[in-house]
């Protein structure tokens, strides 16, 4: 144990001075005393160490460290600051191996994978599978090559020098600032939103940072004899006057890159990298779709769509034409409101393919799987205190399941119940309490197996606009309140309401000056508008009409949880349908939503 300790603090030690050195004030490599002119690192540590670069710095003691290996956190804040994304905090840095690193590396600079090294390495079996495509990609570029005898030796340390020399090959420069007229025979990275880059050639790639961000920036007359690569600019890469063979969509995240080009500019190839996403606009020679990744063709003209990588979205706006569509893949789906002339459905496409565009010709190799041309209906049925949350869920579930059309009946759950009791055509039923849900279930109408607590609320008193009556309790409420909304006893928030009077023992007084509302949304609108002194919604409801909490339920008066139980009904027509979209609502980007209204996991 003493052993493992001492190694661990001898560890956190190095991290400590390798990440202090990244710090520090920078030096002019000749003032360090371990890098010499004539070190085959010595004009990437001149170039890249300097006070204007300031991507990586020397220990402060008058040393580089260039036979040091890197660390992760190292690495992590390097790639940070040649980009413009936000540097990493304080973590367990261990060093990093030659095949973790240079693949990391490859990555962030969005340098394309190569299946086979054009050289392959003497020790090239024991590079591990999920790293060799990058490092033959970075190997192509010329930027990495083998060490003694033609080994790469995977597992062994990489160097502080050995990242500066490939960031040193990679890139002639990382701006701040606009440029004008000037030619670059490596990279050139845009590090901040609102630049403009005129009338320059960059004879390796462009590199649109992660500093841009939801910013955008201007390209205009530029040569790029590489790939211009978008890892920002959600509010767009305008290129003007010219034509860009290759761009590549590499932006990881939420924010969605938006390229734009003006009828003086054109697009050879956009290859839409596995997970990203882009929207563009203009003319473009062809649109590669990768795994997981989505473009949205918002106006313009694309000659062609390839969407070789599986679960990957094409969607074509009401300004927009794509010629023709190739598919190639499983679960692809192309939709929207523009035209697509052709889509042709290879035999590597054997299911999950849906055409959606009106008026498209599809055709369909023999061995191809069947191709859906409609777009299903899904019935919910939802408690009235879930329609501003699933109305915002439902624009986030488009883009997941666009061939899923989401038809919202909003109500008090005890009206739903009644109207799926007498027939109504119904495939999800999410109740705001378990009675009504337990009352169909007794009458076996849900599939059981599908049933689950979605989300807990909270119950609160209301009052309107200014207070004017001056309710700030429960007891103001049953003392001083001349009129109170609640809801009738076939809705939830009243069952809860009259739970909690009656815990009280002032029931029978409060229903003597209630207006009993039929849903939620009534008593919250009754309140809104100062009808009544005050009311008793649900703490989303207060959150969404904005309306003033003044007070939750006593303690002990309400024993029942505020819990929302969902379901696939037993006769629903969209089962499949009905069952992806719960397992939706149970996921991260559903639950941030119903969270950011004041809902809870139960």
């Amino acid at each position: 144990m003493q052993k493992k300790s001492f190694k661990k603090i001898s560890a956190l030690i190095l991290a400590l001075a390798l990440v202090f050195a990244l710090v520090v004030p920078a030096y002019a490599a000749d003032t360090y005393n371990d890098v010499k002119q004539g070190d085959w690192f010595y004009d990437a540590i001149e170039k890249w160490s300097g006070e204007a670069a300031g991507v990586i710095k020397g220990y402060g003691n008058g040393q580089f460290g260039p036979d040091d290996a890197i660390l992760d956190l190292d690495l992590d804040i390097i790639i940070a600051r040649v980009l413009g994304g936000t540097e990493p905090t304080w973590q367990d840095s261990p060093a990093l191996t030659r095949e973790v690193a240079i693949a990391r590396i490859a990555k962030a600079l969005a340098i394309a994978p190569v299946a086979e090294p054009a050289a392959p390495f003497a020790d090239d079996a024991t590079i591990g599978a999920n790293y060799k495509a990058l490092i033959y990609g970075i190997q192509a570029r010329g930027f990495v090559n083998g060490k003694e005898n033609n080994n790469f030796d995977p597992r062994g340390d990489f160097t502080r020098a050995e990242v500066v020399q490939i960031i040193y090959k990679a890139l002639s420069e990382i701006t701040d600032k606009d440029v004008t007229g000037k030619t670059y025979d490596a990279g050139l990275v845009v590090r901040k939103a609102g630049l403009t880059v005129k009338d320059t050639t960059v004879k390796s790639d462009l590199i649109i940072g992660q500093g841009v961000g939801s910013g955008d920036a201007t390209l205009d007359g530029v040569t790029v004899n590489g790939s211009l690569v978008l890892l920002g600019g959600s509010d767009g890469v305008n290129l003007r006057n010219g034509k860009l063979d290759s761009v590549v969509s590499a932006k990881s995240g939420k924010d969605i890159v938006s390229l734009k080009a003006e009828s003086t500019a054109s697009v050879g190839t956009l290859t839409v990298s596995a997970g990203t996403a882009v929207t563009v606009t203009g003319s473009v020679g062809e649109i590669i779709l990768e795994q997981g990744s989505a473009a949205t063709v918002a106006g313009g003209t694309v000659a062609k769509v390839t969407a070789s990588g599986a679960s990957s979205k094409l969607q074509v706006l009401k300004d927009a034409t794509v010629s023709a569509v190739t598919i190639s893949a499983n679960n692809v789906s192309v939709y929207g409101d523009g035209k697509v002339t052709a889509a042709t459905v290879t035999d590597s496409a054997k299911n999950g393919v849906t055409v959606l565009t009106a008026g498209t010709k599809i055709t369909t190799a023999t061995g191809a799987g069947k191709v859906e041309t409609e777009t299903v209906e899904l019935i919910v049925f939802a408690a009235a205190s879930m329609t501003e949350t699933l109305n915002e869920i439902a624009k986030l579930y488009k883009d997941v399941a666009p061939t899923v059309k989401l038809v919202y009946t909003f109500d008090s759950s005890g009206t739903l119940l009644t109207q799926i009791q007498e027939g109504a055509e119904c495939d999800v039923f999410i109740s705001a309490a378990q009675k009504q849900m337990n009352t169909l279930a007794d009458a076996d109408g849900v599939n059981t197996a599908t049933r689950f607590n979605l989300v807990e609320n909270t119950v609160a008193l209301v009052v309107p606009k200014g207070n004017p009556a001056g309710i700030h309790s429960y007891q103001d409420a049953i003392d001083k309140a001349e009129s109170i909304a609640i809801g009738n006893s076939d809705v939830p928030v009243g069952q809860y309401t009259e739970e909690i009077f009656k815990s009280l023992g002032v029931w029978d007084d409060i229903l003597a000056k209630a207006s009993l509302g039929t849903n939620v949304k009534e008593v919250t609108s009754w309140v809104s508008a100062g009808a009544v002194d005050c009311g008793i919604v649900y703490g989303t409801d207060a959150y969404s009409a904005g309306l003033e909490v003044v007070a939750a339920p006593p303690a002990g008066s309400l024993k029942t949880p505020v819990v929302y139980p969902a379901a696939v009904l037993a006769n629903a027509q969209q089962t499949a349908a009905a069952q992806a979209y719960l397992a939706y609502l149970k996921g991260a980007e559903a639950t941030a939503v119903f969270e950011s209204v004041g809902f809870s996991k139960p």
